[in-house]
Formats: C-alpha cells, structure tokens, sequence
C-alpha cells in the first residue's frame, strides 16, 4: 500500500468548525470502541463519558466525513498505526482527506447508519463507580458490503489501483488474520 496517496490529501482537523452546528455533525466514541470504531451523523442514543461530536465547517459534509471514517481505509490506518485500545482525537482528525462534495458517500453514510442502528443490541453494564449503564453495541461487522462500496468510492478519490483496493477491503481478512485463519484450517 503507498502511503503517498494518503498523505497528499488534508487532515480531517483542517474541516473542523468553532461553531456548533446542529446539521453538520459527526459523532463517535472515544473508549469503549472494542474491535469495530463508530463513527454517526445524529448521535448514539444513550449517554456516555466516552461520546463525543465535533461540528464542520459549512462547506465540509459531515456525511462525506462519516463514509471515510467507517471505511476499511480507516481502519487500516488506525491498526496499522495506533494501539487498538485508544481512538483520541489526534487519532481521528489526523487522517487525510480532501473534501469531494461527492453524492455517492453521503449516500452510502444515510444507509450505513440505518444499518447500524438496524443491528445495533443494547447492553447494560453495571460498574461500581458509576452505576447501572445502559448503551448499545454496534455490529458493524453486518454492514461490511456497504463499508466495502464506501471503499470502491474513496479509491477513485485516492487514486488507488485495484490491487491496493483489494488490499484495504480485505486487509482484516486476508492480510492481518490470515495467518491465524490459516493455522486454525489446519487443526
């Protein structure tokens, strides 16, 4: 994968507005994330310490943000780069890319998030500091196909090949678990 590609592009901070905005936002969680990091346009529906949202400057659509956030490329970026256990905001708006206006992810992002919150099971946790906690688990797992078209988008935006495309769709599973699928067949 050429790093190149990303780099060349803006951080995401370069978007982020003073101003709060009601329809221009983009909510996520900062602990608590497990394996798969969330990323919404109208919020979480329950409350936590770890929820978090940041608002966009007007010519920046918070829905283009949300598509590239839960894309695999993100992911990719975030395990390749970073501890799995931490998604702080440096981590988040760090990540590169230049605004589109493109139809297509903003599109992708309404579908994506009724799919989330489609698959979405709630949990209560009791903890001994703060009580009976009640929030909900994302599966994102079972929206994997429109993560995978958010994707096919963001290559045209980078200029990736159809082998790097392939890469990041399948980085989990061919390339970071693929020796543990392997040695698991083999038992």
């Amino acid at each position: 994968m050429k790093h190149k590609k990303v780099f060349k592009q803006k951080t995401i901070n370069t978007y982020i507005s003073n101003n709060y905005s009601s329809k221009n936002n983009l909510h996520y969680r900062t602990a608590g994330i497990r394996y798969w990091i969330i990323f919404l346009n109208n919020g979480f529906q329950s409350k936590s310490l770890s929820n978090k949202f940041v608002s966009f400057v007007d010519n920046c659509p918070s829905k283009e943000i949300m598509s590239t956030l839960n894309s695999n490329l993100f992911w990719w970026y975030y395990s390749t780069n970073f501890d799995m256990f931490n998604l702080k905001d440096y981590i988040i708006f760090s990540f590169r890319y230049n605004i589109q206006n493109d139809n297509r992810l903003s599109k992708l992002a309404d579908i994506l998030e009724k799919y989330l919150n489609k698959n979405k099971k709630f949990l209560i946790t009791n903890s001994k500091t703060r009580g009976t906690v009640e929030s909900y688990v994302f599966l994102k797992k079972k929206s994997k196909p429109i993560i995978d078209e958010i994707d096919t988008v963001l290559a045209e935006h980078y200029g990736f090949t159809e082998d790097e495309l392939d890469f990041i769709i399948n980085y989990d599973i061919k390339y970071r678990m693929g020796k543990e699928l392997e040695n698991g067949e083999d038992e």
